[in-house]
């Protein structure tokens, strides 16, 4: 029960701090593009909006009222959207990949040298999980098609089939998890995977309830 506990924690934390360091790297790229962030629990993430965008889309729409998709203005206005989100979402998904291969490298390296399980070989383990959170999200986006998948935005303004996408960051996720589990202690994997889905589910509630809204405003 302590070890479960251990990995309940643990995944909690993982969870908080992963998902304030991609929306802390969003955050800072949408400021210098000139977008505000708010946070919505819904999306349980941070939306961004230009109010420069804004005016100039409502501009247009005034001064064409039923044709205003079909101008010119309207896909210059809406490429340089959409252009822009991908670049911020780009930025969130090089923290998050970074942050994974880099711990666990230093994961593996650890296990292979001291072959055993101490608290900073837990630290890697866990920060090496950053990318299944991305992988979770993607899943859930195809599943149901509304649920918040911002890196979508990345494959759609470089017209990439997100059916392609979709197996790609399953196969990516599966593999991060199973190379952990793989180098963990036999008698630590269970309590790993269980301690998981009950952290991981626990995070993400916290997270959308409550913490992500107080941490994300102090960027």
């Amino acid at each position: 029960m302590k070890t479960t506990l251990k990995w309940i924690f643990g995944f909690i934390t993982m969870i908080t701090i992963g998902a304030t360091l991609a929306e802390g790297g969003r955050e800072i790229t949408a400021d210098a593009l000139g977008y505000e962030a708010s946070f919505v629990p819904k999306r349980m993430g941070l939306v961004f909006s230009s109010p420069e965008m804004q005016s100039a889309f409502r501009e247009l729409k005034l001064e064409y009222p039923q044709h205003f998709r079909e101008t010119e203005e309207w896909d210059t206005l809406l490429m340089i959207d959409q252009r822009d989100h991908a670049i911020i979402e780009g930025v969130g998904l090089l923290v998050t990949l970074l942050v994974s291969y880099l711990s666990l490298y230093f994961f593996r390296r650890r296990m292979l040298l001291m072959n055993q399980l101490g608290s900073r070989e837990i630290i890697f383990a866990l920060l090496g999980l950053f990318i299944v959170r991305d992988a979770a999200y993607n899943v859930l986006f195809g599943i149901t098609g509304f649920f918040p998948c911002d890196v979508s935005k990345i494959w759609a303004f470089l017209e990439i089939p997100y059916i392609i996408m979709y197996p790609l960051y399953i196969l990516i996720g599966c593999i991060q998890l199973l190379m952990i589990t793989y180098y963990l202690p036999q008698n630590e994997r269970f309590h790993f995977w269980l301690g998981g889905l009950v952290g991981g589910i626990v995070g993400a509630i916290l997270w959308a309830g409550w913490l992500g809204y107080y941490l994300t405003d102090w960027f």
